[in-house]
């Protein structure tokens, strides 16, 4: 899954900023923390500009180690993507369903 995501800076000098990509398990059924840093990039603008910032989510980005299978398990349900400059500052979000469960290699 990519999740592409606006970024300006809307300051008066050349900048950098951090994009940080968060996903939370709305339904978990085992003990999960609130959110998972999950990708991030850095991002270089000039005064006004903006740029388009693209991360990629692969399908472990939404599992948790199952120790009864020995395996990567991905449970169907709402996931929600969090982006912002930190955990602590998000700025966009939204919810993703995963239609079936499945477990990674």
């Amino acid at each position: 899954m990519n999740v592409r995501v606006g970024v300006t800076n809307t300051g008066g000098r050349t900048g950098q900023e951090g994009v940080q990509l968060y996903v939370r398990d709305l339904e978990a059924s085992v003990a999960r923390p609130e959110q998972e840093l999950k990708a991030f990039a850095k991002v270089a603008l000039e005064p006004g500009e903006t740029k388009s910032v693209e991360l990629l989510l692969e399908p472990r980005a939404f599992a948790f180690w199952d120790d009864e299978q020995h395996a990567w398990v991905v449970e169907a349900g709402d996931y929600e993507i969090r982006v912002g400059a930190s955990s602590a500052d998000i700025r966009q979000t939204e919810v993703v369903r995963i239609e079936a469960t499945m477990t990674i290699p």
